[in-house]
C-alpha cells in the first residue's frame, strides 16, 4: 500500500493506493527472468476531513474478472455534523465490460432533524438510483441479513437486456430512533421499455438511531 498526505493540512483527507506490479516469470539458466513487468492500480482509497465534512470512499478496478470482467467500482460516504442534526450522503458506483456494457448508480441522503409528514410521523431521507443491464440477484448471505446490507451494490450482476430504477424513502417517529422504515421502490425494463418486475421491499428498525443501520 502507498500512504499519501494530499496535503499537510488538518481539514483534507489522506489518500490510499495500492498498487501492483505484474510480469511473466520464467527461469533462464537458473534465473528468474522477467517478462513484461508493468504496474498495475488496484484501488484508491480516501479517509479523513474535508472542510466541514468527513469522508471515506474507494474505488477498485478489475480486470478480467469470472463475473464482472473489466471495469471499476466505488463507494463514498460523506457526512456532517451541525451538533442538533447529521447528515449523511452515501453514494456507490459500478461502471463494466464482459461481452456487453453495464453500469450502476445510486445516492442517498438521511438527515436526523426529520421534515414532518403527519404527526407524529417525519421523513428523514431520500434515495434513487439507475442501472444498465445489471440484474439483483436473490443470494443473501446470514451475515449480510445481520449487518443489513441485503441491498448493496455486491447484490448486482451483469445481465444483459436489462434498465433499472429505485428510489427510497426513510420516515420515522419522533427522532426516528423509537421507529424508523425505509422503503425501496424498484422497477425493471426490458431494453425497449417493457416492464419486467416491480418490486417494493421495507426494511424497519425500533429503539435504533438513524445513523446506526
Amino acid at each position: 500500500d502507498l500512504n499519501i498526505t494530499l496535503a499537510d493540512i488538518a481539514a483534507l483527507p489522506a489518500a490510499t493506493f495500492k498498487l501492483a506490479v505484474v510480469g511473466d516469470l520464467n527461469m533462464s539458466g537458473g534465473r528468474p527472468d522477467w517478462g513484461n513487468p508493468h504496474l498495475e492500480v488496484d484501488s484508491i482509497g480516501v479517509k479523513g476531513p474535508l472542510g466541514p465534512l468527513d469522508i471515506e470512499g474507494y474505488i477498485k478496478f478489475f480486470d478480467n474478472d469470472i463475473i464482472y470482467g473489466n471495469g471499476m467500482k466505488g463507494a463514498l460516504q460523506a457526512k456532517l455534523d451541525l451538533g442538533v442534526n447529521k447528515i449523511v450522503i452515501n453514494s456507490h458506483i459500478m461502471f463494466g465490460y464482459t461481452t456487453f456494457n453495464y453500469f450502476y448508480v445510486d445516492l442517498s441522503y438521511l438527515t436526523t432533524l426529520g421534515t414532518p409528514i403527519v404527526p407524529p410521523v417525519s421523513m428523514f431521507g431520500l434515495g434513487g438510483g439507475v442501472y444498465y443491464n445489471m440484474l439483483k440477484t436473490d443470494d443473501i448471505s446470514p451475515a449480510a441479513l445481520l449487518k443489513g446490507t441485503t441491498n448493496d451494490l455486491n447484490r448486482y450482476k451483469p445481465a444483459s437486456n436489462i434498465i433499472g430504477f429505485k428510489a427510497s424513502i426513510v420516515v420515522g417517529v419522533g427522532n426516528g430512533t423509537p421507529f424508523h422504515a425505509t422503503g425501496t421502490l424498484e422497477m425493471k425494463f426490458t431494453s425497449d421499455f417493457g416492464i419486467k418486475t416491480v418490486e417494493l421491499d421495507v426494511d424497519a428498525a425500533m429503539m435504533a438511531e438513524l445513523t446506526s443501520d
